[in-house]
């Protein structure tokens, strides 16, 4: 009874020594838990951070974008109306069949003569925008003159036979009166008819000039958009690598949670084997002291029967 007492008072020290580890373990798993929420709002702040910035880059692209469709698309609506405006005048192509329905006898003389001022109309309209051609047009303008001398000398010759074939003065002043009346129409055909081209050709170097404007901003967006196709594939770039630097954080912690849940297990079954332990090592001793009193009694039958 003695030795039992003994042995009763000494077991309780192991208890102490599973309170040290127990109290060990608390202490480790206080550790990660307490670096665990000062990593966590780390990682939340760089992840708000680079949202924030994604979002600024993306509504800076998209304003660039609407500024190019807003002022490209806009000046292309607000200038379409203006040339079908300059270019309606439908009366002038009647203006021009009356005067050609009005020539007088010599069709083909007046017909050359509009078409000689409308090709110098032309030659002028086509130096002023290709300087390059310049020495052909010159050469052509000096046959076109040519060509008008010797219709003027044949015209001439013509006029002094129809005069030779009349035999009084007043015939003859009547012949040159009616061929001054008639020249003096065609000049005034001619006139109209040089009007007429001069005005189409206004309209024609006006629509030019637009479709040079509309080539130019045409050319402007075309670099802005490009330049803004750039910055974002740059921009795309960007996230992805944010995305994959986000996703390789996320794994970090979902690693780091599973090692701390991991290490917490571990201790916990450290801490039942001790205690299983120290239960068997009492079970152990408890069936020494239960042996050796069997012995005991045993012995003591013996000797009594003896």
């Amino acid at each position: 009874m003695k030795n039992q007492g003994g042995e009763t008072k000494a077991a309780p020290r192991p208890a102490s020594s599973s309170k040290m580890s127990n109290s060990l373990v608390l202490e480790e798993g206080d550790s990660l838990e307490a670096a665990a929420p000062l990593e966590a709002p780390l990682a939340q702040e760089d992840t708000k951070s680079s949202q924030s910035a994604v979002r600024d880059v993306s509504e800076e692209l998209s304003r660039q974008l609407e500024d190019i469709l807003n002022t490209y698309c806009v000046d292309a609506s607000q200038e379409g109306p203006g040339e079908d405006g300059g270019q309606s005048e439908p009366a002038e192509p009647e203006e021009a069949e009356k005067c050609r329905s009005e020539s007088p006898r010599n069709g083909d003389q007046e017909s050359g003569g509009p078409e000689m001022n409308g090709e110098k109309e032309s030659t002028k309209g086509t130096e002023e925008f290709r300087p390059v051609e310049e020495c052909g047009e010159r050469d052509q303008k000096k046959a076109q003159e040519k060509k008008k001398a010797k219709g003027l000398g044949k015209e001439i010759t013509l006029l002094m036979q129809t005069l030779n074939t009349l035999s009084t003065p007043e015939e003859k002043l009547a012949a040159l009166c009616k061929k001054y009346a008639e020249l003096l129409e065609e000049h005034r055909n001619s006139q109209k008819q040089m009007k007429i081209l001069q005005k189409k050709q206004t309209q024609l170097v006006q629509e030019k000039d637009h479709l040079q404007s509309e080539h130019s901003k045409a050319i402007l967006a075309r670099s802005k958009l490009e330049s803004l196709c750039r910055e974002l594939q740059r921009h795309n770039r960007t996230l992805k690598a944010s995305e994959g630097v986000q996703r390789a954080r996320e794994e970090e912690e979902k690693r780091k949670e599973v090692t701390s849940h991991f290490q917490v297990t571990l201790n916990d079954i450290q801490l039942q084997m001790e205690q299983h332990n120290e239960k068997n090592s009492k079970l152990r001793q408890e069936n020494m002291e239960l042996a050796e009193r069997l012995k005991k009694l045993i012995e003591q039958y013996e000797l009594r029967e003896e």
